[in-house]
């Protein structure tokens, strides 16, 4: 496994770490690896999208795309303060993309995990500013699809591969707040025998990021108050480059 880097702080302006435990934050059904049965720009679009244009292989990286089916609560978010829940069992289908070492030699530990975000579709912001010095460094990054403009947009660009994906129980994206800790859950502890979206990889720690309001939200009001999921957070810039370290277990 590779050490994990120290890297300078930009585009941030603010870092949050805390216990890596994981209590109370239940562990998401994951399907996949989904097939790609043709190469990215082909018509089908029987390939994820927004699929990298990055050689993975050349750096022996792979991306591989998995859907969570689970359920989610409601909260209250009032502004800086600890939300609550409003009710709970809303169902959900929704998406995450893997982009990893393929070995856990290349691998530091870490996973950035990026609340995917765009006016029409989810745009890998993160991945797209990072990802030299990601492979570099031995980083895995994750992408979660959890807004319903975002799947929306994917189930019209290929109604066959994205049809079952669903976040539409509750008329808003209130959802997406537990979807978002429950994918951590399932990288940074899959359950034994089921589907690994990090293929074996011994996960350390998984640093959420996100660079609009719905994730500030999540710092303020779920993240810390209510779920110990993620391990740590960066709040509102993306990782272009992030200070971090490893989190207390404490």
């Amino acid at each position: 496994m590779k050490k994990i880097n120290v890297m300078s702080a930009a585009f941030l302006l603010g870092f949050y770490c805390c216990s890596t435990g994981m209590a109370g934050v239940p562990n998401p059904t994951v399907i996949g690896p989904i097939p790609a049965t043709a190469p990215p720009g082909d018509p089908s679009h029987n390939y994820p999208f927004f699929s990298t244009t990055v050689d993975l292989a050349a750096y022996d990286y792979v991306e591989e795309e998995f859907f969570l089916e689970g359920t989610a609560n409601r909260y209250t978010t009032p502004p800086l303060t600890t939300g609550s829940v409003i009710d709970s069992g809303h169902t959900y289908t929704a998406r995450i993309i893997v982009r990893r070492p393929a070995s856990s030699d290349d691998f530091n530990g870490t996973v950035l995990m990026e609340w995917q975000f765009g006016p029409q579709a989810d745009i890998d912001a993160g991945w797209l500013e990072s990802h030299d010095y990601l492979i570099r460094h031995g980083y895995a990054w994750v992408g979660v699809s959890l807004r319903r403009v975002g799947i929306n947009a994917l189930k019209l660009w290929n109604p066959s591969r994205y049809g079952t994906l669903d976040v539409t129980q509750v008329p808003n994206d209130a959802l997406s707040y537990d979807i978002f800790s429950q994918a951590a859950q399932a990288v940074r502890s899959p359950v034994p025998g089921k589907v690994d979206p990090m293929g074996g990889l011994n996960v350390e720690r998984v640093i959420a990021a996100g660079g609009t309001s719905p994730p500030v939200t999540y710092y303020n009001s779920i993240r810390w108050p209510v779920s110990s999921t993620p391990s740590s957070s960066i709040l509102p810039g993306r990782f272009v480059p992030i200070s971090t370290s490893r989190c207390s277990d404490s």
